[in-house]
């Protein structure tokens, strides 16, 4: 069973865009959106083939007044991000934290599997062919659909967590399943520290759940890996979002006026997490 897989892209931001208050328009066809006084980059994506039009972004993200996201909202087949940009090679990251609160947690009723939560992602180098290779791990509310695949004989409503790389000979996949009643309410945090990830849930009761601790640089990560990413995700869920505090932070939302907001020609890794449970 895998709960997600990620693609990445180098683009050269020239500028941006404004679009709809706080939203403006990015290379490669992402949308930027301010959340929680931060800004992030949004992606929708899907793992139908072929791939349909995607629906607009209000379709997937819910927002208040001044076109802040607050929420993702389900659409079947589809799920999507906020991510930003939290180290590079040049801007080594050896450590960082996250953590946010959801609530109203519910999974689409239709679609039997729904997920919600914290992602980190690195370049991990090239294949044989010269093609970029990532991987990514995350912690997540969510439920899990039965079947053989699954390993369950019934839909298990709880916490996860889930790594992955494009080096599947190297680095195999793992996943770790906990059937903790999660309630609506809570929060997701992943901390790394000296090479160790640890992912924690935090229940409705306000008792905070050490989940997994994780050697990364066993992983194949390392400080200076390129494009590293944290961000949210979300996918056939609907769950409303707060208070997300990470070190190093997101940027600063800022209001973007209406005509062109020149950024300069530097290169920016913005990455897409791309996260499913199989059903």
């Amino acid at each position: 069973m895998r709960l997600m897989k990620v693609t990445m892209m180098t683009v050269v931001v020239v500028c941006l865009l404004a679009v709809n208050g706080f939203a403006y328009s990015l290379p490669g066809g992402m949308t930027g959106y301010n959340s929680m006084g931060k800004s992030f980059v949004w992606e929708t994506w899907t793992d139908i083939e072929p791939e349909p039009t995607a629906p607009a972004d209000a379709d997937f993200l819910k927002f208040d007044g001044n076109q802040n996201v607050t929420g993702f909202k389900p659409v079947p087949g589809f799920g999507g991000n906020l991510s930003f940009l939290a180290g590079g090679s040049s801007n080594p990251l050896s450590s960082f934290q996250a953590t946010v609160g959801y609530s109203n947690y519910s999974p689409s009723a239709s679609a039997g599997v729904a997920s919600f939560g914290l992602e980190f992602s690195w370049h991990a180098g090239q294949d044989s062919y010269g093609d970029d290779m990532y991987s990514g791990i995350g912690v997540y509310r969510g439920t899990v659909a039965a079947g053989a695949e699954s390993g369950v004989t019934q839909d298990l409503d709880g916490f996860a967590v889930s790594f992955w790389s494009d080096d599947e000979d190297n680095y195999p996949e793992q996943l770790e399943f906990s059937p903790t009643p999660g309630g609506p309410n809570g929060s997701l945090s992943l901390s790394l520290s000296g090479g160790q990830l640890e992912a924690k849930f935090l229940l409705g009761d306000g008792t905070w759940e050490s989940f997994a601790l994780i050697d990364l640089t066993a992983l194949g990560w390392s400080s200076t890996a390129m494009d590293q990413v944290l961000g949210l995700s979300g996918q056939e869920a609907d769950v409303d979002f707060a208070n997300f505090q990470s070190s190093p932070e997101a940027p600063a939302a800022t209001p973007i006026p209406g005509a062109v907001w020149l950024l300069g020609s530097g290169l920016v890794g913005l990455a897409g997490f791309r996260k499913r449970f199989r059903r």
